[in-house]
């Protein structure tokens, strides 16, 4: 069974939180495409996000966090799935058919699960 870092996996959901915001709060919906393709990347290399580069690279390199590792749980990638299917559908409503209510509520709905995800330790 693979293993993977609780607090990677945290940290790439703050990241992720922190553009959904910067995104939402000055209406960039291209940066909601951004989010989307990451996540896409992540599920088929989740080692290699830029997320996961940055907290490997500069906050466990200097030592302000360090990784817990555990094993990889079904459920978690069941949650990237559906977050990632859930972000692309939101891109395709804010760029491609302007639908920006849709859109912009897609995004709130995976911004709220992955609050509870790092709040709550789901």
């Amino acid at each position: 069974m693979p293993k993977m870092s609780e607090l990677a996996t945290k940290f790439d959901q703050v990241a992720g939180l922190i553009v959904i915001g910067i995104a939402f709060g000055f209406n960039q919906p291209w940066l909601i495409l951004v989010i989307f393709l990451i996540m896409l990347f992540g599920l088929r290399w989740p080692e290699m996000t830029p997320f996961r580069l940055l907290y490997r690279q500069v906050f466990v390199k200097t030592g302000w966090l360090k990784p817990h590792t555990k094993h990889d749980t079904a459920a978690h990638r069941f949650a990237a799935e559906i977050g990632t299917a859930t972000m692309g559908l939101s891109s395709v409503c804010l760029l491609l058919l302007q639908f920006l209510v849709i859109g912009w509520v897609l995004t709130l709905l995976v911004a709220v699960f992955m609050a509870i995800s790092v709040f709550l330790n789901f």
